[in-house]
């Protein structure tokens, strides 16, 4: 059996960060910060190529299934990494594979827009090519991201760098589209496609400057199926993570689909106009930064499993209202308040891993805690769709608000009704998770 979350989480060494402080800091210090400043670019790239790659499908084929279809193929890649991401994150260094991450996504764009330039308009393999390359590279950046974070900040720190990096990211989902839509306006779809891959060039050249551990592991296929073992014996043997697996991969299941379906809903039934829906999306982004920033504060507050509660409460409040409302304000109320609450559930939930397992086993642990949802999702995207496609949109919203409530009631009376992993003090809590 494994040793106590609690236990684990205050014994668990530094591997590396280069800073020489104390793992009780209650500083991020300059490595966090860096490593949250790629994050951010990092989520800067991801927002203009997830602009750019619907007009590139759009303009080659006009078809909403090949739209789907490589979306399915972004949901294969996350699968992928589910299965083998966290052991590369764990067998190589962490500075070098994000360097090498942001290199190969930097070529891939680079590769993108040279195809077109010389065929005047890209082959629709090289869309599918593209989206595989890019959500692999995407989502094993994110591991990698969420394991390196503790290496290089202090337990103590946690929730500050967890508030500050969703702050930062829900500001690029504002950001992301802006500049997206002001590079189409002024150069082209090809100019955007050059744009982004600049901007994983500077990625590659800002991580290299994050001071983590060089230590390098022997890996062959034998250490590689045996440590995938081990990050399912972490999640497995622990009650509190188990659960949480499980309740988070029911969570995404409910809500993936009402947020991929969401300007679907904004432009169609709810009948708001370009400009509406952009100020809308814009006020939802803001309201992940506010809840970034109010992380810390919250976590520390109040018991954790009660923040998952209250958050999911929220969020199935705004999910209703978006069933019925067709009123800009009461839209962009309810936005606001659903990714506000959203940011919060994801950050305590990437925060109970990051403070609970072992930094050499984070980011397999991490990868396999994710498999759940990545599996989950393109169903939840399928149901979506095929109920926007009817006409039968509101049923959709409807349907979420109460799945989320159903997972509300399951940590209002089930097992996980106590569980607290909030860090106050330099103290992680695991009460009733044995």
């Amino acid at each position: 059996m494994l040793q106590p979350l609690a236990a684990t989480a205050v014994r668990r060494k530094s591997h590396g960060g280069g800073t020489g402080r104390e793992r009780n800091s209650h500083v991020i210090g300059s490595a966090g910060r860096w490593l949250i400043g790629g994050a951010t670019i990092q989520s800067l790239g991801e927002a203009l190529y997830d602009l750019l790659i619907p007009l590139l499908v759009l303009q080659i084929t006009g078809s909403p299934v090949i739209m789907a279809a490589v979306f399915v193929v972004g949901y294969c890649m996350e699968i992928i990494v589910g299965i083998v991401g966290g052991v590369i994150v764990d067998r190589i260094n962490r500075r070098t594979l994000l360097i090498c991450i942001a290199a190969l996504q930097a070529a891939v764009m680079l590769g993108c827009a040279l195809l077109d330039i010389a065929t005047g308009a890209l082959p629709l393999w090289a869309l599918f090519v593209t989206a595989a390359a890019i959500d692999f590279l995407v989502r094993l950046y994110l591991v990698a991201d969420a394991a390196a974070l503790p290496q290089v900040v202090g337990s103590a720190a946690l929730p500050r760098a967890n508030g500050l990096m969703q702050s930062m990211l829900s500001t690029t989902q504002v950001a992301g589209p802006l500049i997206g839509g002001l590079a189409l306006e002024w150069i082209d779809l090809r100019g955007a496609l050059l744009l982004t891959t600049v901007v994983y060039v500077a990625l590659a050249i800002f991580v290299g400057r994050i001071p983590l551990d060089t230590t390098k592991v022997a890996t062959n296929p034998t250490t590689i199926i045996e440590s995938y073992k081990q990050a399912w014996r972490v999640v497995l043997d622990n009650s509190l993570l188990r659960r949480i697996v499980i309740w988070r991969g029911a969570f995404d299941f409910v809500i993936a689909g009402a947020f991929l379906m969401l300007l679907f809903l904004l432009q169609g039934p709810a009948e708001q106009s370009s400009s509406s829906v952009g100020v809308i999306v814009a006020i939802g982004a803001v309201g992940g930064i506010v809840g970034g920033l109010g992380f810390a504060q919250v976590q520390a507050a109040v018991p954790s499993w009660l923040v998952l509660a209250s958050g999911a409460a929220l969020m199935c409040g705004a999910l209703a209202s978006l069933a019925f409302a067709r009123s800009s304000y009461i839209l962009a109320a309810a936005t606001f308040v659903l990714f506000g609450a959203l940011s919060v559930v994801r950050r305590l939930l990437a925060q109970l891993f990051q403070s609970a397992v072992p930094n050499e086993m984070l980011g397999r642990v991490t990868a396999v805690s994710q498999l759940i949802a990545s599996v989950v999702g393109p169903i939840s995207v399928a149901i979506a769709a095929a109920l926007s496609d009817s006409g039968r949109i509101s049923i959709l919203y409807i349907g979420s608000a109460i799945g989320v409530a159903a997972l509300v009631a399951a940590l209002a009376f089930g097992p996980l009704r106590g569980s607290d992993w909030g860090i106050r003090n330099q103290s992680v809590t695991q009460p009733n998770a044995a």
